[in-house]
């Protein structure tokens, strides 16, 4: 499995996308034999994020996703899009050691020297 594991709701139901690791361009990238997934190239985008730990569960999304739209709205910061989660470790493992994340792309921060920028 790839980390992260992305999914968010939309009309149609839940979309899931896996990442690829940073060595892989879109030619070297390994072909789907499902003609239902595909790879697309995603820009780069500025993402606030709350990062949590435990099991990927309807309510921990939506309790997460709440806490982020409301820091957001309090810090005055405008969201674009849909949040999204994000899960980076296995089904097996442990609830406390999991990493999962809830994002949603933001237009600027109000003080962007303040704001923690990653890459990978």
């Amino acid at each position: 499995m790839t980390a992260p594991v992305q999914r968010n709701e939309t009309e149609e139901g839940w979309r899931v996308a896996f990442m690829m690791p940073g060595k892989f361009t879109m030619d070297t990238a390994p072909t789907p034999t499902n003609n239902e997934i595909s790879l697309r190239l995603i820009p780069s985008q500025l993402m606030a994020v709350i990062r949590y730990s435990g099991r990927w569960t309807e309510r921990n999304f939506n309790r997460r996703k709440e806490e982020l739209l409301e820091s957001l709205e309090e810090a005055n910061i405008d969201a674009i899009g849909v949040v999204e989660s994000a899960a980076y470790d296995a089904p097996y493992v442990l609830p406390f050691m999991r990493r999962n994340e809830v994002m949603i792309e933001v237009n600027s921060l109000p003080n962007q020297e303040n704001a923690v920028v990653t890459t990978e």
